[in-house]
């Protein structure tokens, strides 16, 4: 989209609410340079904001509409088109104290100005042009990014990475298209058994680009709300002091009394980029104590949901800790489950390695006891193996972490599909253009090239003010 559309004057508080050292309130729309002009008294030396040139920035006083100082400023000029809105913003950064900001905003409500709405900002950047919509989603991934990784996929995509792979997708199916209309146009010289056999082909090769890509999406949801990681066992067994041990720090009440953890303890730390929410849990076994029951309850429901369960097996209760491990396996057969072998300096000859291993010969088993920090290395780097193994690992072209992303690759999936089963079964080139079509259409709802209102509004809706 070329031409800037033509919206009406909106502000915000782009910082945090609250005391600071400053605060960045943003107004963008077709007049907004003529309100600054009125508003900002610029210091000697420093031109209005009319005659400030793109990407300057300007000290002044930014007053009343009787005249009245109310801050000094420091004015930041963006020009049409080519700042974040496409259309003219400026910026103004005035010191953080809550009357302060509120009465600049005020000064521009009584302008004309209206309060901008969640994420209108962002949504005029992708009206105009300035973006698409996965970039624009990608804003606020950025925005709540917790993990050096999270930082990093997000601000790939905001800079168009997983849009620029999605159009690559999208302009090999336009090949395909029109590879076949020719086909449709001219079916005496184009539709022949070899021709046919190369759009069979390049159709099946899309097919096999959105299955790579939604094979990831377990590693991309991981990426985006943390990989659950359970640390399960008997009563006893030193899962807290583990929980511990793998945050460098006592998150968890330690005792050598048996059931000392009654509730679910959560803690989220990261490993290489990646974040790791972990949850301790209630030790194992059968209680009549209600309390202990309903903890118990609650960390078999931890283990569920988990994407990996480390086992933490006691070699001072070997029996017990393996028939539990048992049950766990046999109640969750889909889970994936890392055996760790606690209390090695209990176990001298480290007959809880050799039992794990015997039970459970195809798994991986580690060994750990208090204070090794080499085997809390080793724990760390077997979880992040885990991790990569989760999805389609750190070189998938597309990482999906978005539900609607996914969910609109599955559509562009199904129709291709449906494309090949029509090509297969002999049926007339136009219901496979029909289905080409419709996989186009998934494709450019996914970016934002062809998209209603309603979902635009509703996307946009989430957005934090002032962005």
């Amino acid at each position: 989209m070329d031409a800037v559309l033509a919206f009406d004057n909106i502000a915000a508080l782009s910082t945090p609410p609250g005391t600071s050292g400053i605060a960045v309130i943003r107004l963008s729309g077709p007049t907004v340079v003529s309100i600054c002009d009125q508003a900002f008294q610029p210091a000697a030396s420093f031109p209005r904001a009319a005659e400030m040139q793109p990407y300057t920035m300007a000290l002044g006083t930014f007053c009343d509409r009787e005249g009245r100082g109310l801050d000094q400023v420091i004015l930041s000029a963006y020009r049409a088109p080519h700042s974040y809105t496409g259309e003219d913003l400026f910026e103004i950064s005035c010191h953080g104290g809550t009357a302060v900001r509120r009465s600049i905003l005020e000064s521009l409500f009584e302008r004309g100005v209206r309060p901008a709405d969640p994420g209108e900002f962002s949504k005029r950047a992708f009206l105009n042009g300035k973006m698409d919509l996965m970039q624009a989603e990608a804003v606020m991934d950025l925005i709540h990014a917790e993990s050096r990784l999270q930082q990093q996929t997000a601000l790939a995509e905001v800079g168009g990475a997983l849009s620029r792979a999605l159009s690559e997708l999208s302009e090999r199916l336009y090949g395909v298209e029109a590879a076949l209309e020719m086909m449709l146009e001219f079916p005496d010289e184009e539709d022949r058994p070899e021709a046919r056999e190369r759009l069979r082909e390049n159709t099946a090769a899309l097919v096999t680009e959105l299955d790579f890509a939604l094979a990831g999406w377990k590693q991309g949801r991981i990426l985006r709300d943390g990989f659950r990681l359970v640390i399960a066992g008997r009563p006893n067994a030193g899962k807290s002091s583990l929980l511990n041990e793998l945050l460098g720090e006592e998150r968890a009440i330690v005792s050598g009394r048996e059931g000392t953890t009654r509730d679910t303890v959560e803690a989220l730390m990261e490993i290489e980029g990646i974040p790791l929410l972990i949850t301790d849990t209630a030790g194992l076994r059968d209680s009549e104590d209600e309390l202990e029951a309903e903890g118990v309850s609650r960390a078999r429901r931890a283990a569920e949901n988990a994407d990996l369960i480390l086992w933490l097996h006691d070699p001072t209760q070997a029996e017990a800790s393996l028939a539990e491990l048992a049950s766990m396996k046999e109640a969750l057969p889909q889970a994936d489950f890392l055996l760790l072998s606690g209390k090695a300096d209990l176990d001298p000859s480290h007959q809880g390695l050799e039992d794990l291993r015997q039970a459970w010969p195809e798994s991986q088993i580690l060994s750990w006891q208090k204070g090794e920090a080499s085997a809390i290395q080793a724990l760390r780097e077997a979880i992040l193996a885990r991790y990569e193994a989760a999805g389609a690992g750190s070189q998938n072209r597309l990482l999906i972490h978005n539900l609607r992303h996914k969910r609109g690759l599955e559509e562009a999936k199904k129709h291709l599909e449906l494309a090949l089963k029509s090509m297969d079964d002999g049926l007339t080139l136009d219901l496979t253009a029909a289905m080409l079509r419709a996989a186009q259409e998934d494709f450019a709802e996914l970016t934002g090239r062809e998209v209603s209102a309603e979902l635009a509004d509703q996307i946009f809706s989430r957005f934090c003010v002032g962005k």
